[in-house]
């Protein structure tokens, strides 16, 4: 389905725990299979009809933008670059002289490469898409004995998903009204997003729990990585590769 929509990508952090590659390029810039994160996303986003993105920069922003001239992307950028980091939610908030007067835009961290249906989270306002925690730790279930420090293993897991906790995709669907409540300066997952759970105000759309589908949840495994290391980087290769 078709996605009316604009989309703001958060990507002015700096990628520390990526050095020393990113001390020389935007963790944007890096590439996965020869192709950069960035563009990954706007592949991602044009799958939806969404043709108009506003990438919001602070580090290297040259760099993106030398990026975003040097080819046709097949889809309008606009840059919002800050001057001095303003944090996520700060960034968006400063994006939306581009925002304009749209009802609703979508969101996604600039370090996230996925399949996540975006039409599914659009039809949920002021949503989270989210997905069954990943560990990269074995788990262990135990039974706690009464007067003993120790406790009786029962199960053993190897790392993997646990499908009874939710961890947030980095891609939103938010309302209009949400530009007044963002701070200036600081992150979205700080102030808003606690701010507005607490008031019955946010909603979740699951993506990758085929054991359950509903009305508002896409029931196929879905693809997703977070880029915040070189390991990373090799795991989102091979998940691409997967899925050709």
């Amino acid at each position: 389905m078709p996605c009316d929509l604009k989309a703001v990508i958060l990507a002015g952090g700096r990628g520390k725990r990526m050095r020393p590659i990113t001390d020389y390029t935007p963790k944007p810039l890096v590439p996965v299979c020869n192709v950069p994160i960035l563009e990954w996303q706007f592949r991602h986003l044009r799958k939806f009809g969404i043709s108009d993105v506003i990438v919001c920069t602070g580090y290297k922003t040259k760099m993106i933008e030398d990026m975003l001239h040097a080819k046709d992307h097949k889809i309008k950028v606009t840059v919002s670059a800050e001057d001095t980091p303003l944090g996520t939610g700060g960034a968006i908030k400063q994006a939306s002289e581009y925002i304009g007067a749209d009802d609703t835009f979508v969101v996604l961290n600039g370090d996230v490469i996925t399949d996540i249906e975006i039409s599914a989270l659009a039809a949920v306002r002021n949503s989270v898409a989210v997905i069954p925690l990943r560990t990269n730790y074995g788990t262990l279930d135990i039974k706690l004995e009464p007067d003993r420090s120790d406790a009786a293993v029962t199960g053993f897991n190897e790392k993997g998903i646990i499908h009874e906790m939710w961890m947030n995709a980095g891609v939103y669907h938010l309302g209009r009204e949400t530009l007044d409540d963002l701070p200036a300066v600081g992150d979205i997952e700080r102030t808003l997003f606690p701010d507005y759970a607490s008031r019955g105000m946010l909603r979740a759309v699951r993506f990758g729990e085929p054991s359950s589908c509903e009305s508002n949840m896409a029931c196929d495994t879905v693809m997703w990585q977070s880029i915040d290391s070189f390991k990373d980087l090799e795991a989102c290769a091979e998940a691409l590769a997967d899925t050709g």
